[in-house]
């Protein structure tokens, strides 16, 4: 009789005592064969989200503020299975020690399957909570979507006016969200949640493949909850209900496929 030890080079995720990754999924690139963004962005003052960015962090000045629903896919990590997203991202700058760069501090994210939010969460310290996100809806060249907790609205948006983008276009937008990495902090508290284990700065990437590209108008709202109404999301709503987000912004519609390079995340110091 042996304990379990843990291999070198495998990739493990809890429950570890169970092993490492299945070889359907190496856990080093998460591909998605299927990907639709509705994507609002708008200007925000950058006073109003400097209180929400961590350490070494600071509001680019403009500072924009997005908003994105994704319908994903064809997960490997699912086993062809897919989720929505709703998430809220800031542009900002980090300046650390070593690493200097600028790009979208993620504020928020809401997904609509666990698997993928205990996953961010551990990986990369992504700010997600599971949510009610149905698939878009779509009626009369407009399309929507909203998010819920326990049946309670969070927040809805919007896209409409849509014109098709060229080939060139589509081609320098898809140039644009690849440059752009995703920035987040990593936290993980003592068991007693009195103290910290782990807190730092991160980066994670991400290769949006755009097939085809849409240019229109965005609306976005979000709602103020009570804690018992969404017990797990009622600090974020009285946050993002009440920053100065515009009321109608440019917005973007696209199709395509999607990688998560995990080998590329890391810690930023």
């Amino acid at each position: 009789m042996s304990n379990f030890e843990f291999e070198a080079g495998k990739s493990y995720f809890m429950p570890v005592h169970f092993g490492a990754l299945e070889p359907g999924w190496d856990g080093m690139t998460v591909h998605y064969e299927g990907a639709v963004g509705l994507v609002f962005t708008g200007p925000i003052d950058r006073s109003a989200v400097a209180p929400y960015l961590p350490p070494g962090f600071t509001a680019t000045d403009p500072a924009t503020i997005s908003v994105r629903y994704l319908k994903l896919s064809g997960c490997i990590g699912l086993a062809g299975g897919g989720y929505n997203v709703v998430a809220v991202d800031v542009t900002a700058r980090f300046d650390g020690e070593e690493d200097h760069l600028e790009g979208d501090y993620a504020l928020m994210q809401w997904e609509s399957h666990a698997g993928p939010v205990t996953a961010g969460r551990e990986l990369a310290g992504a700010p997600k909570i599971v949510a009610d996100i149905p698939d878009f809806w779509s009626l009369g060249g407009t399309k929507g979507w909203y998010l819920s907790e326990n049946s309670t609205r969070l927040a809805e948006g919007e896209v409409s006016e849509l014109e098709k983008l060229g080939e060139a276009e589509t081609q320098a937008l898809t140039k644009k969200i690849q440059s752009r990495p995703w920035l987040s902090w990593k936290h993980i508290p003592t068991p007693d949640g009195t103290g910290t284990d782990v807190s730092y700065p991160t980066l994670f990437s991400s290769r949006l493949n755009v097939t085809d590209a849409w240019s229109g108008r965005g609306k976005v709202r979000f709602f103020e909850t009570t804690f018992e109404q969404t017990p797990q999301s009622t600090r974020v709503s009285a946050v993002l209900a009440n920053l100065p987000i515009p009321e109608e912004g440019d917005a973007v519609m696209v199709e395509g496929s999607l990688d998560l390079p995990i080998y590329e995340w890391r810690r930023l110091r």
